[in-house]
């Protein structure tokens, strides 16, 4: 209509200059000139005609909330873009499908992320998980639920089978032959327990890799969604579990992959409903109506044990940070010279705070009252179990204590004075004769040999000291060691747990091979 009607206005203009041969040259110089002024404003794009130091405001208020909203929805929305919805199926359901190259490229990317873990090297793990193909079926199962594709649904979990085999064996065989010892590796420990975080993790990044692929920018985001979703550093170390026989890491490892896993495939399917991507149809009503009914099924079946395992891991998650809490506020606070080993055990119906106390003695009253302080730390339904190790001297104070909280017999704690200095004396003296003879003989221990090593083998200490000390039990003098560990700002508190138990078992070792000394384990602190 604005051709035609165009058109009529040029050949009224045409018919009035003809029809006026006085001022036919005039009207033609005119349609020139306005056809260059008009021809000026279409392409002087370097020409601004509006002041633009002036703000234009709408001053009434529901008008300005309304586009405000409005922009906002316009910068947010995903859907005012124009998606080629059959180019980003075809490229799902290619990517699906696991066969000859695919397979190689996944055998060479679990055999370079295992030989990462077994050498506690994240920069390798990291390269294995840039080249691996493990997305595919994944997202083809969020793809066959939201779009009521049946058999991509059934192509997909075949793949997803056919993928998981292959990893398993393949990290398997290598583990079987490595001749590493990668049971204490930091790598192998941190995929055995997942966490709250992994979750949101798994989600929000199926989440940014499906909204790349709908606009059909892959190539920008895909190794960052690999990256941060790590399928494969959980595929590896149930290998690890399977071919070591060490079935926590295998069902500890298996447990965060399937986490993975479920949440990469329900943000597809969330995305793709989101964007309104067309769902199959299918000729006979009979046929789809059972479609429908199994996608459901299967999305149900998907949906219910990720809503379990985010309410389970936020449910830990809050459960060690109020243990955490707990220790430090009210457990810590106690005594001054208190020192206090939290260990904090999840389970869904008896959750247990184990606390290791040393230096102190926690009588009856002090125990009532922590157990009253855990409801205001969201402790409730959690069960203190209080071990305590008791020295010389704690055993004195508790004495002392119940002498003047249940009878007030001065001569009792007169005697107990008495003998408490009797028994330092004995031991003064024990003390003396044993340094004497070590004196009088050489160190059996080579305590430099064994520093050295440990600065060298563990980069993450800062400073490491073993000290010797010598208690008395039963009337016999022994001698007791522990370790005092500073390790550097950056580690994790699990990765210092890990290795604690292997200076620990070092530490043991070497007493062993020099003194004959055979302990279980040593006690090691932080500095």
């Amino acid at each position: 209509m604005e051709n035609n009607y165009d058109e009529n206005a040029s050949g009224a203009e045409q018919n009035k200059s003809n029809s006026d041969p006085e001022n036919g040259s005039n009207a033609t110089d005119n349609s020139k000139t306005e056809g260059q002024s008009q021809s000026q404003k279409n392409f002087d794009w370097k020409t601004i005609d509006e002041d633009p130091t002036k703000i234009k405001m709408d001053r009434d208020l529901s008008e300005l909330t309304s586009g405000l909203i409005g922009f906002i929805k316009s910068t947010l929305s995903l859907r005012h873009g124009k998606y080629d919805f059959h180019k980003v199926v075809s490229e799902a359901k290619e990517n699906v499908v696991f066969r000859g190259y695919n397979v190689w490229i996944l055998i060479c990317s679990i055999v370079i992320a295992s030989i990462g873990l077994d050498v506690n090297s994240p920069a390798i793990v990291i390269g294995a998980m840039l080249i691996s193909p493990l997305m595919g079926p994944i997202r083809g199962i969020g793809f066959g639920v939201g779009m009521n594709d049946f058999p991509l649904l059934i192509k997909s979990f075949k793949n997803f089978g056919v993928m998981v085999g292959i990893s398993l064996l393949t990290s398997v065989v290598y583990f079987w032959i490595s001749p590493l010892d990668s049971l204490n590796n930091g790598q192998l420990l941190g995929r055995t327990e997942p966490n709250f975080l992994d979750a949101l993790i798994a989600f929000f990044g199926g989440l940014a890799g499906i909204i790349a692929a709908s606009n059909g920018k892959n190539d920008t985001v895909i190794n960052g969604v690999a990256i941060a979703t790590a399928l494969m550093p959980p595929l590896c170390t149930a290998g690890f579990g399977l071919a070591n026989g060490e079935w926590g890491f295998f069902f500890g490892a298996s447990y965060l992959f399937l986490l993975n896993s479920l949440f990469i495939a329900l943000s597809t399917y969330v995305l793709l409903r989101y964007l309104r991507f067309p769902q199959r149809e299918y000729v006979s009503k009979k046929i789809e109506n059972r479609v429908k009914l199994y996608t459901i099924i299967i999305l149900v079946l998907i949906v219910s044990p990720s809503a379990y395992l985010f309410y389970r891991m936020a449910k830990k998650s809050a459960f060690e940070t109020n243990a955490i809490a707990f220790t430090e506020e009210v457990v810590k606070t106690t005594e001054d010279n208190i020192r206090v080993e939290a260990f904090p055990i999840f389970d869904m119906d008896n959750p247990i705070l184990e606390l290791n106390i040393h230096n102190a003695y926690i009588d009856s009253t002090t125990l009532v009252y922590w157990d009253r302080q855990k409801y205001n730390h969201g402790l409730d339904d959690v069960s203190l179990v209080v071990k305590q190790g008791e020295d010389i001297n704690a055993l004195t104070d508790r004495k002392i204590k119940e002498v003047l909280g249940m009878s007030h017999n001065q001569n009792e704690l007169v005697n107990m004075l008495k003998d408490k200095e009797r028994l330092i004396e004995n031991m003064r003296q024990e003390f003396e004769s044993y340094k004497e003879v070590q004196e009088g003989s050489n160190d059996p221990v080579n305590f430099d040999y064994i520093l050295r090593g440990f600065r060298e083998e563990y980069a993450e200490i800062n400073r490491i000291s073993i000290n010797r000390s010598f208690s008395y039990d039963r009337n016999k003098l022994d001698t007791t060691y522990f370790i005092a560990v500073d390790f550097k700002p950056e580690i994790p508190v699990e990765t210092q747990n890990m290795l604690k138990t292997k200076i620990s078992r070092r530490f043991c070792f070497e007493l062993k091979e020099q003194a004959n000394v055979k302990l279980d384990s040593v006690s090691i602190v932080n500095f």
